[in-house]
């Protein structure tokens, strides 16, 4: 497994303004794998429990005539016991079966089949705009997506799903806090987090190894906001950007998250972007900026 380090920017070489909807970035690519770790303790009887687990994707069945993704795990779970040391464990996972993945790239849904329950539940939904989110196996019911913004990961952009008041999920990727939601139990769960994420053969973020071991200290950073110039705004037509970095690519997004276009700076840092053929209504004009991303809001009357 090659690991690529760190969520970068990429650049896109596009025309200046290429108009298009965001493409579906499909989650169960072959050979896909996630690194799960997850941590609780028990504050009265002294306890702690953790657990790290590789997931991947392991070939594919057939169910009813319908093809289904084989999930299998490898890892290990630990029971630490403090006052009694001896009632300490750990149990180790070799290419363990967890269940069956189908993914619908219409409707942009992954369903789950756990054996041997004869029911398909859904496990992610990434058709959904802000607002409630469907009761899913991955995250029960009662969910609100609270916004939507986008990461280019190394493989390109993938959208962002934020729930309220905390938690997310990547489209192509799955949890932030895990891909699937830990096994293990605890008064206080300290720690839930997706180590790193391999599509096919290479990590799309991993911090700092190359190997996506557990025990890194991995997060995908928090990409503060920063003020851009744009005028005119109110814009009937064009407006015109400044300030951006030198050939930075840029996304025009539509409230509900779906991109409307997108385009690089010109060496100066700015682009003149044409809203003619778009509704009025708001829109957020996404710069990529190193490892963050530069947002301002621009009207179209």
């Amino acid at each position: 497994m090659r690991g690529l380090r760190g969520i970068s920017i990429m650049a896109l070489v596009m025309a200046p303004m290429l108009v298009s909807a965001q493409a579906y970035v499909p989650l169960l690519k072959p050979n896909a794998s996630w690194q799960d770790e997850h941590a609780c303790a028990s504050m009265g009887p002294n306890t702690g429990k953790y657990e790290c687990f590789r997931y991947y994707l392991a070939g594919d069945t057939l169910f009813n005539d319908t093809t289904y993704q084989v999930l299998r795990r490898t890892g290990r779970k630990a029971h630490t016991d403090i006052l009694y040391p001896d009632q300490s464990y750990v149990n180790y996972h070799f290419e363990e079966l967890v269940a069956f993945l189908r993914e619908d790239t219409t409707e942009r849904r992954v369903y789950i089949k756990y054996p041997p329950s004869a029911f398909t539940y859904l496990f992610y939904d990434f058709s959904v705009g802000v607002g409630p989110y469907p009761d899913t196996y991955r995250y029960g019911s009662g969910k609100t997506v609270g916004s939507i913004d986008t990461l280019w990961l190394n493989d390109g952009p993938h959208r962002r799903f934020n729930f309220q008041p905390i938690g997310s999920f990547i489209e192509g990727v799955g949890g932030e806090q895990g891909f699937l939601e830990r096994t293990i139990v605890g008064e206080v769960c300290w720690m839930d987090r997706l180590v790193c994420h391999v599509p096919v053969d290479s990590a799309n973020y991993i911090v700092p190894s190359d190997d996506c071991p557990c025990y890194s200290n991995v997060s995908v950073p928090e990409w503060t906001e920063q003020a851009i110039h744009v005028f005119p705004s109110p814009t009937t037509g064009q407006f015109h950007m400044q300030g951006a970095p030198a050939s930075a690519p840029f996304l025009l997004r539509a409230l509900d998250g779906r991109v409307v276009g997108s385009g690089t700076c010109s060496g100066d840092g700015s682009a003149t972007i044409d809203l003619s053929f778009l509704p009025g209504a708001l829109y957020l004009l996404e710069v990529g900026d190193g490892e963050r991303v530069r947002r301002v809001k621009v009207l179209k009357q």
